[in-house]
């Protein structure tokens, strides 16, 4: 995948209190491919957990998702 510089804006509320949201997942190979094991589940969590913190997330589930897939490829 390409990099890309990061832009942060200096206002973040994260740099600056540390708030963030976390989820761990773990992926496995399998028959067809590399797998994600309950996918759906953990973006869920991660998503809950964004709002919760009122935190924005600019992305959709399934481009979370579809990200996801592509890093364990």
């Amino acid at each position: 995948m390409p990099r890309y510089p990061s832009l942060l804006p200096i206002t973040t509320h994260t740099l600056h209190y540390g708030m963030g949201v976390f989820e761990g997942v773990r992926a496995y190979e399998a028959e067809q491919g590399t797998s994600i094991f309950k996918l759906d589940q953990h973006t869920n969590r991660l998503m809950n957990g964004a709002k919760i913190m009122k935190m924005p997330v600019p992305f959709t589930k399934e481009e979370l998702s579809e990200a996801q897939k592509k890093v364990v490829r």
